[in-house]
Parts: structure tokens; C-alpha cells; sequence
């Protein structure tokens, strides 16, 4: 059978170059490269800000074992205790676990340091209140949070301070700072020394100063029990100094603090 006489194949038309069709996924591609950079900038904001809603939680937490612990014994905790010899043994992070953990604090030893054959069996049981979940190094046993110790602070060596002690506002003097990525065992008697703090620069990371990675700034719990955040995480060498001291008589600009929580036993 002569197959000239069959209707030739239908073809496709080509699409053309004008086809809308081309210009749909071509929008689609363009659209994946714009919008996903954006969705992620949102989801890690979004991230940085319930790490940051966390921290407040765990600070707010270290405020109330301050309160009661001082309401307790009749001083604020004291940064460390140490042996007969004046070298640091106990931390005060420790001490705080009599209120916010009476089982892991049980099974603390005094009699012994705190990495002792006994202590240091403990180290991976860290409560998660003493560590920012922004922290980049959060680990089992790593802190965030440290008093200031010195001669003209709250945490002074040897002594048990009390609320007359504090002759600055007890609203604007602080007790814990947040220090980001600080490599510090969290039963370690080791806190800012005001001696060697880098106040002219406070963005140093030796020796360790008060940073964070949450967007609203640095965390703080002052000698009143309420908590703030430094605004913008701009920690300038007078601010600083100012936070610190318990009887500089400097005055603090209410804008350059943002409140996380108020006190309220």
C-alpha cells in the first residue's frame, strides 16, 4: 500500500520566544533566589528572638534564686567560697542550686573542689538556666552567665554583701552579666574580674566581658532582681563601668536598656 497518501505526522508548534509560558518560569527561578535568602533572614531572626525569649527565661529564673537565696541567708550570694588558703572552690552558680535544684545540689560535695573526684561527675548535669540558647558554643556544661568580681562591685572577696552595702541605685547596679562563648565550666569558681575588664574595649574577647549574640543585647540581672537587656548590644566603656560599681555614683541613661522582666517576690 502506497503510504504517500498518508496524512503526514502532526507537529508540535515550537514555542515561541514570546510564549507567556517561558515568562511564568522564568519568574518562578528568579522568585526562588530572591525569596529563600529572605525566608531564611526571617526564620533566623525569628530563631535569634525565641533564643532571646529563652535567655530572659533562664535569667529570670537565676533572679529569683538570687532573691530567695538573699532572703535565705540575709546577703546576696557570694561570687565563690573559698578554702582556708583564699583559692576559689565553689561557685556561686553552685550555691544557687540549694533553691533552683535541691536534688544536684545534694549531691554536691564541699568537702572537696569543685572538680574534685565527686563534683566533677556532675558537670554534664547543667541546668539549662545557665546557658543562652543564642550561646554558639552551648554545650552540657558551659555557661553564659557570671558575676563581676572586684573591689568596688557587688561580688567583692571575703565579703557577704547586703543591700546597705550598695550605694548606687540597687536598680542600675548589676549582679549577672551574659558573657557569649566564654568556655567556662559551669561549677568552675571563675567570674569578670573589674580589675582586668576590657572597659576600653568592650568588645574584646580576652579577657572575657559582657557580649551576646541575642539581637536585643546583652543580658543583665541587677541588685533589685529585675532584669534588662543593654539596647543594641552597644556596651560602651562608661556604661559599663557604670553597671558594674555599686557606689560610683554615675547615672545611668534609661534608653540604653531595654527591661525583660520586673521583680515582683
Amino acid at each position: 500500500m502506497d503510504s504517500t497518501n498518508d496524512p503526514p505526522e502532526p507537529r508540535h508548534p515550537r514555542r515561541s520566544k514570546l510564549d507567556p509560558t517561558n515568562g511564568i518560569i522564568t519568574g518562578m527561578i528568579i522568585g526562588v533566589f530572591l525569596w529563600v535568602p529572605l525566608l531564611y533572614a526571617f526564620w533566623q531572626s525569628g530563631m535569634h528572638a525565641g533564643g532571646e525569649a529563652t535567655c530572659n527565661c533562664c535569667l529570670s529564673q537565676i533572679a529569683f534564686a538570687l532573691w530567695d537565696y538573699k532572703e535565705r541567708h540575709g546577703h546576696y550570694p557570694p561570687a565563690s567560697l573559698a578554702d582556708k588558703t583564699g583559692r576559689p572552690m565553689h561557685s556561686w552558680r553552685v550555691l544557687l542550686l540549694e533553691i533552683l535544684d535541691p536534688n544536684l545540689y545534694a549531691q554536691y560535695r564541699f568537702d572537696e573542689p569543685w572538680n574534685g573526684p565527686n563534683n566533677r561527675k556532675l558537670v554534664d548535669q547543667m541546668p539549662d538556666y545557665y546557658c543562652c540558647t543564642n550561646d554558639h558554643y552551648r554545650s552540657e556544661h558551659l555557661t553564659s552567665y557570671f558575676m563581676v568580681v572586684g573591689p568596688d562591685v557587688v561580688s567583692r572577696p571575703g565579703v557577704k554583701a547586703t543591700r546597705a552595702d550598695i550605694r548606687d541605685d540597687p536598680a542600675e547596679t548589676a549582679l549577672v552579666v551574659e558573657v557569649a562563648d566564654a568556655h567556662v565550666n559551669w561549677m568552675e569558681p571563675r567570674d569578670l574580674d573589674a580589675r582586668t575588664l576590657r572597659l576600653d574595649d568592650p568588645t574584646a574577647r580576652k579577657p572575657l566581658t559582657v557580649s551576646s549574640h541575642d539581637p536585643g543585647g546583652p543580658g543583665i540581672v541587677f541588685a533589685d532582681f529585675h532584669g534588662a537587656r543593654i539596647a543594641g548590644g552597644n556596651v560602651s566603656p562608661t556604661l559599663l563601668r557604670a553597671l558594674i560599681t555599686r557606689s560610683g555614683g554615675e547615672t545611668i541613661d534609661g534608653r540604653t536598656l531595654k527591661k525583660a522582666w520586673d521583680f515582683h517576690p
